[in-house]
């Protein structure tokens, strides 16, 4: 017979310690994970193609009423200002939340974010008149360059329709199985004692919440 003895309270404490290398560990993992795909998302969104669907073009009506700088860019190209991620750790998980969230984003961010992705009715009662007339300045250039012209609203017309721009869902669909494959990564170099270095970065001082 063989009889091993070992002190408990030391083996619970090295456990204790390795469990908590571990937690730690995870918790950097999925932070720098976070933040590759905060820069990530910005780089699609300012692409005008977030998880490589492409949104809505504009009509000509919506760019002629850009600024002239901004008339070659994409659709929502600004959406790549309130993108954030948290990440927060409870007694069983690790969550990491990605896209337009957090209190440093506003309300109105949010609701403005949630409109273009749903698509939505805007009354056109106090814009008539201005896409009106641009649009009838368009109409008048086309006409002499003799190419077809552009909408423009009725007078008894009282909304337009925007469509639809999906951003978080088609993002995440294309790169939620690499995002764990990742994760992964970082949380094995980082048991190994090793620095992960940021490859990308993010267009602001700080992007993180937790």
């Amino acid at each position: 017979m063989i009889t091993v003895k070992y002190n408990l309270n030391s083996f619970l404490k090295a456990f204790e310690k390795d469990n908590n290398k571990r937690i730690k560990a995870g918790f950097d993992a999925v932070r720098v994970a976070g933040y590759y795909y905060v820069a990530t998302l910005q780089e699609e969104i300012e692409a005008g193609s977030p998880g490589g669907k492409k949104f809505a073009p504009l009509s000509e009506l919506a760019l002629r009423s850009r600024k002239a700088k901004n008339r070659l860019k994409p659709s929502l190209f600004r959406l790549f200002v309130p993108v954030r991620y948290t990440v927060k750790q409870t007694d069983k998980h690790l969550k990491m939340e990605l896209g337009f969230t957090g209190p440093q984003v506003s309300a109105k961010w949010k609701k403005l974010v949630d409109q273009h992705q749903q698509g939505f009715t805007m009354p056109i009662d106090k814009y008539r008149r201005y896409l009106t007339k641009i649009g009838s300045d368009v109409n008048m250039k086309h006409a002499i360059q003799g190419k077809k012209g552009v909408f423009t609203p009725r007078a008894s017309t009282t909304s337009l329709r925007i469509p639809a721009r999906p951003i978080i869902n088609p993002f995440w669909s294309k790169h939620q199985s690499a995002a764990w494959k990742r994760i992964q990564k970082y949380f094995a170099m980082k048991m190994a004692g090793k620095r992960i270095q940021n490859e990308k970065k993010i267009r602001r001082s700080s992007a993180s919440n937790g």
